[in-house]
């Protein structure tokens, strides 16, 4: 009929749509642009962060609480930001794994000329011992090599370096619900 051909219709659009925007974001992730430092809503690239999660956020039943205000701007290269957000976000879904409440939350607030950004899971957190090795390139506490409980000990690392690159600071300020704080240069 012509009502069931239109609503395929508008549901075809709607998946092109999201198909168009994930192959974007994944551009703009990978990207070999420049990292030239640019006034962004920190709002709007942590939605880009977060939507190249967003298969194994729903498969994994995890809800993302997002408390970030729209208003906000930082300068930080794009680029390295999102893929220090994405990282940080891979490691709470992996955390998340085996929990039985599977939240994310992110939280930022101004503070002078700071934005400072939360990001934390109700995974069982990270043993305090471990804090200072977090960062370090090739530390990992899961299974090294390939396959879905695998990591390669760079995320964190990486993470830390992309956003020292724009004089950013990233710190784990709370072992017990591994918070991840992210001090950021306000505009």
């Amino acid at each position: 009929t012509g009502e069931t051909s239109t609503k395929t219709t508008k549901i075809g659009r709607k998946a092109v749509n999201r198909i168009a925007d994930i192959v974007q974001n994944l551009k703009d992730f990978s990207s070999e642009k420049d990292s030239a430092l640019t006034t962004e809503k920190l709002k709007n690239i942590i939605d880009k962060a977060l939507s190249l999660h967003q298969t194994k956020l729903k498969h994994s039943n995890i809800e993302v609480i997002n408390h970030v205000p729209e208003n906000l701007e930082v300068l930080c290269s794009p680029r390295d930001l999102s893929q220090s957000i994405f990282h940080i976000v891979h490691n709470s879904i992996f955390s998340l794994k085996n929990s039985l409440e599977k939240k994310i939350y992110l939280s930022a607030t101004k503070n002078n000329d700071q934005v400072i950004l939360k990001i934390s899971d109700t995974g069982a957190g990270i043993s305090p011992d471990l804090k200072t090795k977090v960062f370090e390139p090739f530390f990992t506490t899961k299974d090294f090599g390939s396959g879905e409980n695998s990591g390669s000990g760079l995320g964190l690392s990486s993470a830390k370096g992309l956003i020292e690159s724009f004089e950013g600071k990233l710190e784990l300020s709370n072992p017990s619900k591994a918070e991840f704080t992210l001090s950021l240069k306000a505009q």
